[in-house]
């Protein structure tokens, strides 16, 4: 009738159902929430931090936040400016706008929050499942901390514990202070 073949027709129901899948993952997404407390430590190199997203089989998905001596290039200043997140996002090839959207200051002490909608760094809506969160933090110079994550989205409410590592070792890494504590995770 419109010169449209069984299979044109089949093709482009599947597309439409394809995104129409697409918009009602993107309108169900929930919105997963981090909060920390910042110590902020006296000193050259310190309170310098990064928070990322990665899949569950740990590749790289969005920035959420780091500070803007990092994103601005600090790790070349400073090889020991948060080198996980450095290596991960693989941050020394990304574009100024990528820097400005997830940069910030300095923080002072107090609590930070974050936000994130469920979208990588392309601005995808990533499918359900479990993703890992993780907060890399400079005490001073070499001295870090990796607070590591696990959360499902996706799939309803839930909350998520985080583990401290503590390079090269807590008493050593913590002797200025902790920096970066009480993680708190949540989606919704």
């Amino acid at each position: 009738m419109f010169g449209i073949n069984k299979t044109s027709l089949g093709i482009f129901l599947v597309c439409i159902s394809l995104m129409a899948t697409q918009v009602a993952i993107a309108a169900t997404q929930g919105i997963m929430s981090i909060t920390f407390d910042i110590e902020r430590i006296g000193g050259i190199a310190n309170n310098q931090y990064a928070v990322w997203l990665e899949d569950s089989s740990g590749h790289y998905i969005k920035t959420l936040s780091v500070t803007r001596f990092a994103a601005n290039g600090g790790f070349n200043k400073r090889p020991d400016t948060l080198p996980l997140w450095v290596k991960v996002s693989d941050w020394a090839n990304n574009v100024q706008t990528d820097v400005d959207a997830v940069s910030t200051a300095t923080p002072g002490t107090g609590i930070v929050t974050l936000q994130w909608d469920g979208k990588d760094s392309q601005g995808q809506v990533v499918p359900a499942g479990e993703y890992i969160y993780k907060i890399e933090g400079n005490i001073s110079g070499p001295k870090r901390i990796l607070w590591t994550g696990r959360i499902i989205i996706g799939q309803g409410p839930n909350s998520s514990i985080a583990s401290a590592e503590y390079i090269p070792d807590k008493e050593t890494a913590t002797q200025k202070g902790l920096f970066i504590t009480n993680i708190k995770v949540s989606y919704r």
